[in-house]
């Protein structure tokens, strides 16, 4: 799985993801309800109350009813605290999960009528409906879902990546099926892939691109039903190709193309022959988002803009003779799509405050009218594609991820008390903690901007002790981890830069100012910083997937020279990386399907010899993913996170030179993402909550002389 891990190194929580509440302690939920009854009956201490309310619904798993009643209490306190958008999450929680639970099921429906999602009702799907037809549903939740794929022409399958082994698979939305459309076996025995797929006109053929053997992208053509896959485009000098939409006739693919040295381009594809004609190339960023008129006339795709993370949506004439800006607007716009006969362009748009759901009429390549709001606060949408009848399919990420404190027995390693959220700011949306070399204070990362492939996460440096918060104005983008210098002036961070360049950055912690360290090479990526003691130079990991190499590099931070410590190719599947705060050792997870095991090992450099730390066998597996495993500052330990067979994740501490292994106390439900120790060894910060991805459907928002033709926009 070494390409696969590294890619998912590169990549933040986009394909991401977003997670939701986590589970502590082992108090009487009754107890613990009751504490925050008496704060919310006084009201006094909403906070805390809230806090407590959370917990007693992580806690009363066995408790429905208690459960539901405090999630209600939640929504209430926040309405008393003037934060209606979360107020209409919570009581959305109680519809959602406590269908059971007639009487609060009721009473959050009465509080949800202006919300902007519809409720589930006794686990069947509610329309909600205003009074000219407009109507939006849930069609796809739980377990799998995923947003990489289309809607096809007649509503009725989904097109997705099957994140199980990387398949390209298809949901029969109406029997509520899914099926694996290609065969590529266990992540075992290929480290390939699907991504980003669209159905064809008639809904019987899917375009797809693959994620080859060599480290780059094809794009594939296979039937709906499955069968041998058709390799239509690959090109040894372009690093990733991916089909936007096909055209009415279905013999054409619009196509963006990423090449290995050079501009990022829009393209169309024959589906006969292959060959490729380019419209647009464009030096320094790959277009996000685009789609084709149903007439074939234009093309409407996304960009983010000079210096700033916002983006625009322009209009390009197909033959490439001219172009014209459809949204100039100081806000962040996301194109959906155009309409079945493509009179208006859908967009999500921020220009309120919140994401919603817009369209804007076009005439002629150009637009006509004023931009009208069709749905409030939507939230993260991921854009699925239209109906032949008006129907419009869009994913949204729902779940939430906050981060915690907790204290240390430094003799001991083990927990002591409770762990506390470290913020009320933006919550649901931190992550990534880590501390100060002082330890006063911690920095974390929150997710704000909405809307795909781009996402900007505020960086955030708040005291420990007076929980004062600042945010860092920095224009960097899929910020996996921030690090602080020796002397905590600055912060490096793994990032992409306004360019959609990968590499490492150096932010200023008062100014947020940010200055390019080290930038990856095409196919390649940068990650596992770590400075030196005296803060004159740093050593990071240097991988380059299709040779399967990886390199300690040690950059010098004033004269820019670099020079390799270690290099190699010959190590096993590598699921995770920490470097050492001395750099002279690599912690790295492997992971094998065949023996059915995980294993922690460290490799000292530069001489290479491996040592295993800790080894466990399915269902009990050490966990993989980002910032799960964390060295303490000393270097004496490693911390990381373990998967037992009873529900939850642990939190264990290895001693490097022993291998003594000792769980911490600390067990984390339902997901853990990044960890990390203060400087002492007396608190433990992490992340967790857990993914959710839903599909729904909004209808009867298009004049109906639009719902006549059969066309389709992905995007």
């Amino acid at each position: 799985m070494f390409l696969s891990t590294l890619r998912t190194i590169a990549i933040s929580a986009a394909a991401t993801l977003l997670f939701a509440g986590s589970t502590f302690g082992q108090q009487n939920p009754r107890e613990v309800f009751e504490r925050a009854r008496m704060l919310d009956e006084s009201n006094q201490n909403l906070t805390e109350a809230i806090k407590l309310y959370g917990q007693v619904v992580s806690q009363a798993n066995e408790q429905r009813a208690l459960a539901a009643r405090a999630q209600f209490r939640i929504g209430i306190l926040y309405e008393r605290l003037g934060r209606k958008a979360e107020a209409q999450r919570a009581f959305q929680t109680v519809v959602n999960q406590y269908a059971d639970q007639s009487e609060s099921v009721r009473r959050a429906q009465a509080k949800i009528v202006k919300s902007a999602l519809p409720a589930k009702n006794n686990g069947a799907l509610a329309n909600a409906k205003s009074t000219n037809g407009f109507a939006i549903r849930q069609v796809w939740a739980g377990e799998g879902v995923d947003t990489e794929g289309s809607i096809s022409a007649d509503g009725r399958y989904l097109s997705f990546t099957d994140w199980d082994t990387g398949d390209l698979a298809v949901r029969d939305l109406a029997a509520g099926t899914n099926r694996r459309v290609t065969n590529k076996g266990t992540w075992a025995e290929s480290d390939q892939f699907a991504e980003w797929s669209v159905f064809s006109p008639d809904g019987r053929q899917i375009a797809y691109a693959w994620y080859n053997q060599d480290g780059a992208y094809d794009l594939r053509i296979i039937a709906r039903d499955g069968g041998r896959p058709r390799v239509l485009y690959r090109n040894d000098e372009v690093r990733h190709v991916q089909p936007e939409q096909w055209t009415s006739d279905g013999k054409s693919l619009l196509v963006r193309v990423a090449l290995k040295s050079g501009p990022t381009q829009i393209a169309m594809l024959s589906v006969n022959d292959g060959s490729l004609r380019v419209l647009k190339s464009i030096a320094w960023a790959l277009p996000e988002k685009m789609g084709l008129s149903p007439d074939g006339r234009f093309i409407a795709y996304q960009m983010p803009l000079d210096n700033s993370t916002k983006r625009d949506i322009f209009l390009l004439a197909s033959d490439g003779t001219s172009e014209t800006p459809l949204t100039n607007h100081a806000a962040d716009d996301v194109f959906l799509g155009w309409s079945p006969d493509g009179r208006h362009i859908l967009f999500a748009s921020d220009r309120t405050g919140a994401m919603g759901v817009w369209k804007v009429g076009v005439a002629g390549g150009k637009p006509v009218g004023t931009p009208e709001l069709i749905r409030r606060d939507v939230g993260r949408v991921w854009p699925l594609g239209f109906t032949a009848h008006g129907a419009y399919y869009f994913g949204v990420e729902t779940g939430t991820v906050d981060v915690h404190l907790v204290s240390l027995d430094r003799a001991t390693g083990r927990t002591v008390g409770s762990p506390v959220r470290v913020t009320e700011r933006f919550a649901g949306s931190n992550t990534w903690p880590d501390f100060s070399p002082d330890g006063a204070f911690i920095s974390y990362l929150s997710k704000r901007q909405t809307g795909p492939p781009f996402f900007q996460q505020i960086m955030t440096v708040q005291s420990l002790a007076t929980g004062e918060a600042r945010d860092l104005p920095t224009r960097l983008g899929y910020v996996t981890r921030a690090r602080w210098s020796p002397d905590g002036h600055s912060l490096i961070v793994n990032a992409r830069d306004q360019k959609n360049r990968q590499g490492l950055y150096r932010v200023d912690v008062k100014t947020g100012d940010s200055t390019t360290l080290v930038q990856a090479e095409p196919g390649a990526i940068v990650t596992s910083p770590r400075w030196s003691r005296d803060g004159q130079s740093f050593r990071y990991l240097y991988l380059d997937p299709p040779a399967k190499r990886m390199r300690l590099v040690e950059r010098d931070v004033a004269t820019g020279q670099e020079s390799d410590v270690f290099s190699t190719t010959t190590l096993p599947p590598i699921q995770r990386l920490a470097l050492s705060p001395s750099g002279d050792r690599i912690g790295f997870i492997t992971h094998d399907l065949t023996a059915r095991t995980t294993s922690l090992s460290v490799m000292s450099v530069p001489g290479g010899q491996v040592r295993a730390l800790a080894t466990t066998t399915f269902p009990a597996t050490i966990m993989y993913g980002y910032d799960l495993l964390e060295w303490s500052r000393d270097g004496r330990f490693i911390y990381f996170v373990k998967k037992g067979e009873a529900a939850g994740q642990q939190v264990w501490r290895v001693v490097v030179d022993s291998g003594e292994l000792t769980p911490i106390g600390l067990t984390i439900t339902p997901f853990v993402l990044g960890i990390a120790v203060h400087p002492d060894g007396s608190r433990l910060a992490f992340a967790a909550g857990e993914s959710k991805i839903e599909v729904w459907a909004m209808e009867n928002f298009l004049p109906a002389a639009q719902n006549r033709n059969v066309s389709i926009s992905r995007h």
